[in-house]
This record gives structure tokens, C-alpha cells and sequence, in this order.
């Protein structure tokens, strides 16, 4: 996944994007450039308990959380992208104008994969 490194408030293709490798688990975010990274404390870290996890756009996803206030990542594909916000609603809550459409989204491809079985 890619990881926004300008400005959260200017438009996402004004944004500088750095490819980073992510790992969500036990009610964290973790971010880091390298897999040697991965297993030193020198990872990023975002708490997800008291965070908002969004999709804007068709792939990109938007993490609000109190300490730094907003992130932005960039997924491979719009599937991706609800991937894996619902990885990281697991931990965090969903804001309250895409859940419609995450559960519209989960229903079509509950469904796509039902018929291809």
C-alpha cells in the first residue's frame, strides 16, 4: 500500500505518495518501509481504538485519530481499498456516511464470490 506524505487537507493528487508495507493487529495500525523493518520498534505506530476509518475516492482510505489527526493511504484497487478498511473497522469505527456503502460493497462481493463457487 502507499502511504501519503504531504498535506492530509490538500487534494489527493497533490499528494506525494511512498510505497510502505502495512500490518494491522491487536487494535493497531503499523507501517514501516522494509520487511527487516517489521520486527524493530522503529515502525510506525497508529492506535486504532478511538479512530475513524473512511474510503475517498475510489481507493484511497483516511484514517482520524486523535494523535497525528489524519493519514491517508492509497490501496492497489477500490477492492483493495474496502479490503482493507474493513480490516481496520475491526478496531476503529466506521464513519457513519460510508457505512451504506460498505455494506453495499460487501454484499456485492458476497455475492460475486458466491457465483463464481
Amino acid at each position: 500500500m502507499q502511504f501519503s506524505t504531504g498535506d492530509p487537507s490538500a487534494g489527493l493528487k497533490a499528494q506525494t505518495w511512498v510505497k510502505m508495507y502495512v500490518e494491522v493487529s491487536d487494535g493497531s495500525l503499523r507501517f514501516f518501509r522494509t520487511r527487516e523493518e517489521r520486527n524493530e520498534a522503529s515502525a510506525a505506530v497508529i492506535p486504532l481504538g478511538k479512530s475513524y476509518v473512511s474510503v475517498q475516492g475510489k481507493r484511497h482510505i483516511r484514517i482520524e485519530s486523535a494523535e497525528p489527526a489524519v493519514r491517508l493511504f492509497r490501496a492497489q484497487s477500490e477492492a483493495r481499498a474496502y479490503h482493507w478498511a474493513f480490516a481496520i473497522a475491526k478496531y476503529s469505527m466506521i464513519k457513519p456516511l460510508i457505512e451504506g456503502k460498505c455494506l453495499r460493497f460487501l454484499l456485492v462481493m458476497l455475492i460475486e464470490n458466491h457465483t463464481r463457487l
